[in-house]
């Protein structure tokens, strides 16, 4: 069984309640993040493209399994782009490296729904589609970079070992540092008691529960070597997320269709991840909209 386990990256929105389930579920957890995380777990301070300090870390450790979270998020990417890629690349590099020389049994990836950005919003999609990501420098976005970013990783990883999980999520929202759309949403109806919903009104999103994110990653686990999507089952319009929210807090919202309404993903397909963890399924979106909500000051 692992019990031994590395979480690069554990300090962000995802890997903060990731530690905080594995310390529960009695996992041995090392932590390797540039910033410290707000539980007493263990954690050396390590960047992920130092490679002679994370093997030193690891190797001592003994780890059974490293699951790789570091890199930064899409909204990180609109920062400096081109870094992040090289960080991404490099750092994931890597981690498939140390994989292999120090016998690591297990190397989980937590990749993104952003590798299907070359499939349109009418089209549905599994794991087995493949990647259709186009590089023209005229049209080239911060958003398109993190998507490569994510596929490049991926392909390393399939390449190079013989046991991953690689999770592909889709936009996840739930408690700590949330920055998807649900989040901005969210704080402007605190802030100015007032949301702004940009464009057309029929962007579509598969927003998804961090809480199911966390139970699928410790999930992981023991499932076999493939790709599995994280995406919830409903495909929620950005308008009505805004009537729930605009609802919750009894303020108004209002339409700017002079701004872009953000970029639009085929439907993702869950079926394989919950056929291979037994009982799971994901919280559908109004249960899980009001328990973010109420976790807001």
């Amino acid at each position: 069984m692992l019990k031994r386990i590395v979480v690069t990256g554990g300090s962000g929105f995802i890997g903060s309640e990731l530690l905080n389930a594995l310390l529960h579920t009695n996992y041995d957890v090392l932590n390797i993040d540039l910033s410290n995380p707000q539980n007493d777990v263990r954690t050396s301070n390590i960047s992920i493209l130092n490679y002679d300090e994370m093997y030193r870390v690891i190797k001592a450790f003994e780890s059974d399994a490293v699951i790789h979270l570091a890199g930064g998020t899409a909204n990180t990417f609109n920062k400096d782009p081109y870094n992040f890629l090289h960080t991404y690349i490099k750092g994931t590099k890597n981690i498939v490296d140390l994989s292999e020389k120090l016998n690591i049994k297990k190397l989980i990836f937590i990749s993104s729904d952003h590798v299907y950005v070359g499939y349109d919003e009418k089209s549905t999609v599994n794991e087995e589609a493949k990647i259709k990501i186009t590089y023209n420098p005229s049209e080239l976005s911060n958003r398109l970079i993190f998507s490569m970013s994510k596929a490049i990783s991926e392909e390393t990883i399939i390449n190079h070992l013989s046991n991953y999980v690689i999770l592909r999520l889709s936009s996840v929202y739930g408690k700590g540092n949330c920055s998807n759309l649900i989040s901005g949403m969210a704080k402007e109806a605190i802030s100015s008691n007032e949301i702004t919903v940009w464009g057309d009104k029929t962007r579509r999103v598969q927003f998804t529960f961090l809480d199911d994110v966390i139970k699928c990653i410790i999930g992981s686990l023991s499932l076999k070597t493939g790709i599995y999507n994280v995406s919830s089952d409903e495909s929620v319009k950005l308008i009505d997320v805004a009537k729930k929210i605009s609802d919750y807090y009894n303020i108004d919202y209002v339409i700017d269709k002079n701004k872009p309404s953000g970029p639009r993903f085929p439907y993702v397909l869950n079926k394989k991840i919950k056929k291979q963890l037994k009982d799971f399924q994901f919280t559908d979106f109004q249960t899980g909209l009001k328990d973010y909500l109420s976790q807001l000051k």
